[in-house]
């Protein structure tokens, strides 16, 4: 199940602005494309916002993995299960998207369909077959990271965020 959680907007308003005045962000962006990637020590140390965002979610909960992703305009990333050997927690923080970046998520044979803002966290099973179409015109950025799906690490979830959806 795909769940909406609010995240602070002071810091999601420095991880955008740090999105928009990043040389080495636009560049990666302008240069490489689609179903791209940052994850590297060298981005996270040269962008302290995005270091601190780190820092601050891995001390709650240890993180598996920690990324910022591009898709370009009218580039699809098409249905997939990114690891069948573990359950893990996705959670998709949109930096930088439009109304027209569609995402899908199967659960139980029902498919979800929905848009992700600015300003939210949502989070899902990385078991669940899930998909992103960028049918705009803008390029879409989005911080992911993931966590292991425990009961633990749910309580913790529901005690630090607000449940919109």
């Amino acid at each position: 199940m795909l769940v909406k959680l609010k995240y602070d907007n002071i810091a999601f308003n420095n991880l955008f602005n740090e999105s928009l005045n990043s040389n080495y962000i636009q560049s990666h962006i302008n240069h490489n494309g689609v179903n791209d990637y940052i994850n590297d020590s060298n981005f996270l140390e040269s962008h302290p916002v995005y270091k601190d965002t780190f820092e601050y979610f891995n001390s709650i909960f240890p993180l598996l993995n920690f990324k910022l992703h591009f898709q370009s305009p009218n580039k699809n990333i098409d249905w997939h299960v990114d690891d069948n050997d573990t359950d893990k927690l996705r959670f998709i923080m949109p930096i930088i998207t439009n109304e027209l970046v569609l995402s899908y998520v199967e659960e139980m044979s029902a498919v979800y369909e929905f848009v992700m803002f600015p300003g939210y966290i949502y989070h899902f099973s990385i078991q669940n077959k899930h998909k992103v179409n960028n049918l705009g015109s803008k390029n879409r950025i989005a911080l992911i990271f993931d966590i292991e799906n425990t009961i633990e690490n749910k309580k913790i979830i529901n005690n630090m965020f607000e449940k919109v959806i």
